[in-house]
């Protein structure tokens, strides 16, 4: 049986001062092993100032400025950018009713950012290939060569000519009947920087960013939907080094770095009674729909040398 008796008793100053002692030495250590790390890895917090040029500036990023500040990898707060850019493009993707990925080449910008494209069934016909929609897109901007690559398979049957840059049309439902409604673009651009100068850049700059509405224009009529312009809604942006960080640095010694392809093309598995190549009938796997592999740059990634298996 309880006798209902508790104990009154609290701490006494030496128990408090000795548990105020141990948290001092737990915290401190904790703050030290924190200072060490981030000290053996002084790469995490470096930027440099990416030469890119006026003009690239503006087609990327819609401002007149001809160098960015970016960090250098691996960065980890550039990781979580690039996971929130993930999810954003997987939510795009799930209410889209289309998705092209038209590889670009060195240097070569993307001129087509659009929220409306005008589009008559008539005249335009069936866009259901990303060959198609290529013919669609210089039919109605003939002057625009950003995309020359063949729609199977960025390799164009020569394994050194990966293109190192991509965009992603994601097309969506429309409520005019006379416009497709892009839902969202994403262009992907990695850009080599090579000197044999030490005190030049070297190294890769990469990018990947998202192109939608202007949140301050409104499209309420047809007449004027063609002329909307999609705006830059975010992205993320990293440098790789070279992987190769001896003394002196040359060109010869990182040339393997790339980081290509950015995608590959599933086509149905009927198309291989078509007999063609090796290089296009490899990839005729896909069952019910075609699809897409496709691949970002990691920012968490120290370069872009090759990965041993």
């Amino acid at each position: 049986m309880s006798s209902g008796a508790y104990s009154r008793r609290g701490f006494t100053s030496a128990e408090l001062l000795l548990v105020l002692a141990l948290s001092a030495i737990i915290i401190g250590g904790a703050v030290m092993s924190l200072g060490t790390i981030s000290r053996a890895q002084p790469r995490s917090a470096t930027f440099v100032d990416v030469p890119l040029g006026s003009a690239t500036m503006q087609n990327f990023y819609g401002f007149s400025a001809s160098t960015i500040r970016v960090a250098v990898a691996p960065q980890y707060g550039v990781m979580a950018q690039a996971e929130k850019l993930r999810e954003q493009f997987l939510n795009d993707v799930a209410s889209s009713t289309a998705v092209f990925c038209l590889a670009r080449g060195n240097g070569v910008l993307n001129p087509f950012h659009r929220v409306y494209i005008p589009f008559s069934m008539a005249t335009d016909g069936w866009i259901d290939s990303p060959e198609a929609f290529v013919k669609f897109l210089r039919a109605l901007d003939p002057v625009n060569n950003a995309f020359t690559y063949p729609f199977r398979n960025p390799t164009n049957e020569v394994p050194t000519a990966l293109p190192p840059n991509c965009s992603i049309y994601l097309l969506s439902f429309s409520k005019f009947s006379t416009h497709i409604k892009v839902q969202a673009i994403y262009d992907v651009d990695v850009i080599k920087f090579a000197s044999n100068n030490p005190s030049s850049l070297s190294g890769f700059f990469a990018s990947v960013r998202r192109y939608s509405d202007n949140p301050d224009a409104t499209v309420d009529d047809p007449s004027n939907a063609g002329t909307a312009e999609a705006v830059y809604a975010g992205g993320y942006d990293i440098f790789y080094p070279p992987s190769y960080d001896g003394t002196p640095l040359t060109t010869t010694l990182w040339n393997k770095d790339n980081f290509a392809p950015l995608f590959v093309t599933f086509e149905r598995d009927v198309r291989a009674a078509l007999r063609e190549n090796a290089y296009i009938d490899r990839f005729k796997l896909a069952r019910e729909m075609p699809f897409y592999f496709v691949w970002w740059p990691d920012p968490g990634a120290a370069n872009l040398g090759p990965v041993p298996n």
